[in-house]
């Protein structure tokens, strides 16, 4: 292990040549850069320049570490690079996100003050101009040592816990396992399930993270997310079987969300759909009426009606169930 307190800052890049010097360079940009024992980033079968820009980086950053892999996908290439790390904390980072300077000086005292805390996160800016005008913040819920029955509660509703934002410590993965490899998709939510089973929770007030969100993230699509939450799900009440009282409305919130999801883009069909299935798990799914509401008026009626609908969608994804890593 390294000197007591180091981080080892993890980072997965693929087809990132865009965005992965800004990211880096957000890591050597911190206040608390002299805690940074390595960043350890994993080329995963990029086809673009971003080798090229590592090596580059690499040659200028003596922290930095490239490694390289062929496709392996997001949690095989993070178990690659835990596999490298050396520090007493683990802080996680994807290639086309940045941090804000303050990032480590803020979240690791919270770790740093209580040994019953495993996982240190945020809320953060969602963004994705090049030049973050449109940066918007994303409060997520506040889950800290002191909450009653943290499992059940992070099962049901998620955070979300957005990687970028977490810090944990690396003797978790000794005791929960590596990231999952058949999970190419939300294989972070399993991961801090198993954390939360063992481990406390703290959410550091201040928005430390932009989260840049374009046409290739691979949680783009709420909908394709909805296989992996109905395995995770049953794979959490096999291990924890008091989940299975609110399992419904656990997988009711992500058919809501989804559905949510098909309506703003005009899938009205696939939309209603899910609708459908979350108002069947949970009835009491209340701004899941509206979204349908919304979806079956004819386009000439209720034009009020519609427009305060839309007011309520538009809430809806804009509070912690926003897309992002929430199943």
């Amino acid at each position: 292990m390294g000197a007591a307190g180091n981080v080892s800052v993890i980072m997965t890049c693929h087809n990132e040549a865009a965005f992965i010097e800004q990211a880096i360079k957000s890591v050597t940009a911190q206040t608390a850069y002299g805690r940074v024992s390595e960043i350890i980033v994993v080329n995963d079968g990029s086809t673009d320049q971003s080798q090229s820009i590592l090596e580059g980086l690499a040659h200028e950053i003596g922290k930095l570490k490239v490694l390289k892999a062929s496709g392996i996908g997001p949690s095989a290439a993070r178990n690659m690079a835990l596999a490298e790390a050396t520090g007493d904390f683990i802080a996680i980072l994807d290639g086309d996100d940045l941090w804000t300077p303050d990032k480590l000086e803020r979240q690791l005292p919270a770790l740093e003050s209580d040994p019953g805390v495993g996982l240190v996160y945020g809320d953060f800016h969602a963004f994705s101009a090049a030049d973050r005008s449109d940066a918007t913040v994303v409060h997520v819920r506040r889950f800290g040592p002191h909450t009653k029955d943290l499992l059940k509660s992070f099962f049901l509703e998620g955070g979300p816990v957005v990687p970028s934002s977490v810090i944990l410590r690396r003797k978790i993965f000794d005791e929960v396992g590596s990231f999952d490899p058949s999970l190419r998709l939300n294989e972070d939510a399993d991961m801090f399930l198993r954390v939360a089973e063992r481990w406390a929770f703290q959410h550091v007030p201040g928005v430390h993270l932009y989260k840049r969100e374009h046409g290739r993230n691979l949680t783009a699509r709420i909908d394709t997310q909805l296989p992996v939450a109905e395995l995770i799900t049953a794979r959490f009440v096999a291990r924890n079987p008091e989940l299975a009282e609110v399992a419904g409305k656990r997988m009711a919130r992500r058919y809501g969300r989804a559905g949510g999801d098909c309506l703003a883009k005009g899938e009205r069909v696939t939309g209603l759909g899910y609708c459908v299935k979350a108002l069947r798990l949970d009835p009491l799914l209340w701004y899941v009426y509206p979204m349908f509401l919304l979806a079956i008026l004819p386009r000439h009626a209720g034009v009020r009606l519609r427009s305060l609908a839309r007011r309520i969608l538009r809430t809806r994804q804009a509070t912690p169930t926003r897309p992002s890593n929430s199943f």
